[in-house]
């Protein structure tokens, strides 16, 4: 989880995304969570997405690459479900450090505020057992990711 875009996706609040940044692009280090007093923000209505990470579907992938099982069949690889609010609270707790998560009205700009309306539709709520069927064991949670990259 050292991809600055990512961390601009998952924690918005910390510092705005880099030029050109679509939250999946690659580069740079990561930052920590927002100062204390300063809000996780976003405009998601509460509404839940759900976060595959990298090193998670890439053992997947290599899952479905290698073992003779998966031919023929097609999955849907989603994470665990977490909100703004969720993500607020296991900042607060991985570092020690108050973050409370506070809605906007206002639409992002670029391509995050495009991932808010989507989150905001429910669109990315939808979520599915296989990635964790594929793994053989949980796919990696909030918490878990929280403290590695915070860690």
């Amino acid at each position: 989880m050292r991809h600055r875009c990512t961390v601009r996706a998952v924690l918005p609040a910390c510092a705005p995304a880099p030029a050109g940044c679509s939250g999946t692009g690659d580069g740079g280090d990561a930052a920590g969570p927002p100062p204390p007093g300063r809000p996780v923000v976003h405009a998601t209505g509460g509404r839940a997405r759900n976060t595959a990470f990298r090193a998670d579907l890439a053992e997947a992938a290599a899952r479905v690459l290698t073992e003779d099982h998966h031919l023929g069949r097609a999955y849907d690889f989603t994470g665990p479900r977490w909100t703004y609010p969720r993500l607020a609270e296991v900042l607060s707790s991985v570092s020690g450090t108050p973050v409370i998560a506070r809605g906007r009205t206002g639409r992002a700009p670029g391509a995050h505020g495009w991932l808010e309306d989507q989150v905001r539709s429910g669109a990315l709520e939808r979520r599915s057992d296989d990635l964790h069927q594929v793994l053989g064991h949980p796919p990696t949670s909030l918490e878990q990711a929280v403290t590695a990259l915070l860690s």
